[in-house]
C-alpha cells in the first residue's frame, strides 16, 4: 500500500514540474505572439486580445502545477491514515479525466486568444471573430466547453470521493 500511495505522489510531483515548464512556455509564447500587436491597435483591443493568451498562461500553472501539488500534499499528510486498499488505477483514471479536462479548455483559451491575435489585422471587430469560432456554432461552442469542464469535474470529484472513502 505504501508503494501505492508513493507512486501517486511522485506522479503528482513529476506532473507539477511539468506544469511549471509548460506554463513558463505557454507565457513566453503569449509574449513573442503578441509583441508586434501592441503597437499597432489601441490599448484596449490589446489587453481584449491578449487577455485569452494570458489566462492560458495562468491557468496552465494552476492546473498542471498547483492541483496536482495539492493533492501530492494532501495524499502525503494522510498516508498513514489511508486504508490498504488505495485504488491506484481507479485513481489515476480519475486524475487522467481531470487532466483531459483541464487540457481541453486550456485548448480552447489559446485557440480563442490565438484566433483573435491572427484574424484582428483582417477584421478589426472582435465580436465578429467571436462569432466565427468554433465554425460559427454556438451550440458546437456550448459543447466543446461543457465537455471541458464536465470532465475536469468528474475528474476531480472522482479523485476526492476515492481520497475521503479511504481515509480509516
Amino acid at each position: 500500500m505504501e508503494n501505492k500511495v508513493q507512486k501517486f505522489i511522485i506522479t503528482n510531483v513529476k506532473t507539477a514540474i511539468t506544469g511549471i515548464f509548460l506554463s513558463l512556455f505557454i507565457g513566453l509564447a503569449v509574449r513573442e505572439v503578441s509583441r508586434g500587436l501592441q503597437h499597432k491597435i489601441s490599448f484596449f483591443d490589446f489587453n481584449v486580445i491578449n487577455a485569452f493568451l494570458e489566462l492560458g498562461h495562468g491557468h496552465a500553472l494552476i492546473f498542471f502545477t498547483i492541483i496536482p501539488l495539492i493533492f501530492a500534499i494532501i495524499i502525503y499528510l494522510i498516508k498513514n491514515n489511508i486504508s490498504e486498499d488505495f485504488p491506484e488505477k481507479k485513481m489515476s483514471m480519475y486524475f487522467g479525466l481531470t487532466h483531459l479536462g483541464l487540457l481541453l479548455a486550456l485548448i480552447l483559451m489559446l485557440y480563442k486568444g490565438l484566433a483573435y491575435v491572427i484574424q484582428y489585422s483582417d477584421n478589426p471587430d472582435l465580436t465578429i471573430i467571436d462569432s466565427a469560432l468554433f465554425f460559427g456554432s454556438k451550440t458546437f461552442r456550448i459543447l466543446i466547453y461543457a465537455v471541458s469542464h464536465i470532465t475536469m469535474s468528474v475528474g476531480l470529484l472522482g479523485s476526492g470521493i476515492i481520497i475521503y472513502k479511504r481515509i480509516r
